[in-house]
C-alpha cells in the first residue's frame, strides 16, 4: 500500500476515480486500486506487485506523470539517490508480465517461438505510452478483399469507451515512423465494439490472413487513433 503526498492529494483526487493505470518506461503495466478517505488517500491493488517487481526500499522514489487523455500515469522508479531502477525479475517473468499487459484474439498457445520473439521485442522496443495494445492474428474476415464484402477491423468494446468513439464517425490508423496515415470510417455495433472499414490500410501495408499485429489505441489532441505495428 502507498500514501498519495498530501500537497499533491487534491489534485490526484480530482484526476483519477477509483482505479486507474500506471505504466513503466519498460511498458509495464499495473493496475492500481485508490482508497480516499478524508485524511488520506491510499494506493492498493498492484501496487505490492510493483514495488517486489522493482525491489523498491525505503527512501526510494517514483517519479509520475498523469497522462490526462489516457486516464494513466507514466512511471519512473529511482533509488535513494535518482537513479533508475530497472525491474528486478528473471527474463521469463519480464516477459510475462509484458504479455500479461496487452490483450489477445489468440490463444498464446497459437503463437509460434519465433513470433512470441519478435513480438516481445517489438512491446519492449515501444517508447510510446499508449492504451492497452491488442495482440492480433488477422483472419479472412479482417483482409480478404475479393469478395463483395468491405475489409473490416473490430475494435473491442471497452477499446471503443477509452477512445470516446460517437455511434459513428472516423478514427485514424498510422504505422509510426510512417508518414502515411488512415482516416478509417467506423461504427459501433449493437455490441459496443467499433467496426472499422480499413480495406485501405489493408492494401497499403499488404496485411495478410495469419499475419500477427499489435493494434495499439491512444488519444492525439483527443482525436481517436490506432498504432499498427507488424510483428
Amino acid at each position: 500500500m502507498a500514501i498519495v503526498p498530501c500537497n499533491v492529494r487534491a489534485a490526484f483526487n480530482t484526476a483519477v476515480g477509483d482505479s486507474f493505470e500506471m505504466v513503466t518506461e519498460q511498458s509495464l503495466r499495473y493496475t492500481l486500486l485508490v482508497t480516499k478517505s478524508s485524511a488520506k488517500t491510499f494506493l492498493e491493488g498492484e501496487w505490492s506487485d510493483f514495488v517486489e517487481q522493482h525491489a523498491l526500499q525505503y527512501g526510494d522514489k517514483v517519479l509520475m506523470r498523469y497522462k490526462p487523455k489516457m486516464r494513466s500515469f507514466s512511471c519512473l522508479p529511482c533509488d535513494s539517490k535518482g537513479k533508475e531502477r530497472t525491474p528486478a525479475m528473471t527474463e521469463d517473468e519480464y516477459n510475462n508480465k509484458i504479455l500479461c499487459g496487452c490483450s489477445f484474439n489468440i490463444r498464446m498457445s497459437e503463437i509460434t517461438d519465433d513470433e512470441r520473439k519478435r513480438l516481445l521485442s517489438r512491446l519492449k522496443s515501444g517508447k510510446r505510452i499508449t492504451m492497452k495494445p491488442l495482440v492480433h492474428r488477422l483472419t479472412a474476415t479482417h483482409v480478404d478483399n475479393c469478395s463483395n464484402l468491405p475489409c473490416k477491423q473490430r475494435l473491442k468494446k471497452s477499446v471503443a469507451e477509452e477512445l470516446n468513439l460517437e455511434k459513428s464517425g472516423s478514427i485514424q490508423f498510422r504505422v509510426p515512423k510512417e508518414s502515411c496515415c488512415h482516416d478509417v470510417s467506423y461504427k459501433i455495433m449493437t455490441d459496443g465494439c467499433a467496426s472499422c472499414q480499413w480495406k485501405d490500410v489493408v492494401e497499403v501495408h499488404r496485411l495478410a490472413v495469419g499475419q500477427l499485429l499489435v493494434l495499439a489505441p491512444t488519444l492525439e489532441e483527443d482525436d481517436p487513433v490506432v498504432l499498427l505495428y507488424e510483428v
